[in-house]
């Protein structure tokens, strides 16, 4: 859908809002002086509040790089929220846009092509209120999304998008998850699935 709606856009930059989510009134303007203000930053995102219900989830334990060359952070889990980005047209078009064969993590996917790639910029203000725990999200209907992660960093492997220390960084992380995974599946009693995934971390393994 995210891809549909670039499509269709007509603007220099493109931004996307999840349906659960919500921007403040200042988000876009605030972005766009971002961009006025640092003419060679690509793609840039915000802080946001972390809603469930009727509570705000704390995210004091976050301990990650957000600006600049992010891609090593970006690699264990999705650090920049979808809701908070704004990039420039150009961009989302070099990359080719989300990848539509994965259900989930599509946005992780992306944000790894390109930070791999380009410095992200950050505005330290929540700009967006993220709300989560509803019955329809695809969060909540899968229970764990690390599965997709793994996907998308193989593929990303497989077909060389990543070179050098990017490479050993992101075929160690892919080791690491696989390994989890394995460890999981074992436990719900999947010995076959667990093999297949202990083979795929043998194969990256250094």
């Amino acid at each position: 859908m995210r891809n549909a709606g670039a499509r269709e856009a007509e603007g220099e930059y493109l931004a996307f809002l999840d349906s659960d989510d919500l921007w403040k009134p200042e988000k876009l303007s605030r972005q766009i002086a971002f961009f006025e203000e640092h003419p060679k930053i690509q793609i840039c995102h915000t802080r946001e509040i972390w809603q469930r219900g009727d509570r705000i989830v704390s995210q004091a334990g976050q301990k990650h790089r957000r600006s600049g060359y992010i891609f090593a952070d970006s690699l264990k889990k999705c650090i920049i929220g979808p809701s908070t980005v704004m990039m420039r047209r150009e961009l989302f078009e070099e990359f080719g846009g989300f990848r539509e064969d994965l259900e989930i993590a599509e946005d992780y996917e992306l944000w790894l092509r390109i930070s791999a790639k380009y410095p992200v910029g950050y505005i330290d203000e929540p700009l967006v209120i993220k709300r989560g725990g509803h019955p329809g999200q695809l969060s909540e209907k899968y229970g764990q999304i690390e599965i997709f992660r793994i996907r998308a960093l193989l593929r990303n492997l497989e077909e060389g998008t990543f070179t050098g220390e990017q490479r050993e960084l992101a075929a160690r992380e892919l080791v690491r998850k696989c390994r989890i995974y394995a460890i999981g599946c074992e436990k719900r009693g999947k010995s076959e699935e667990a093999g297949r995934y202990r083979e795929i971390a043998g194969r990256y393994q250094e």
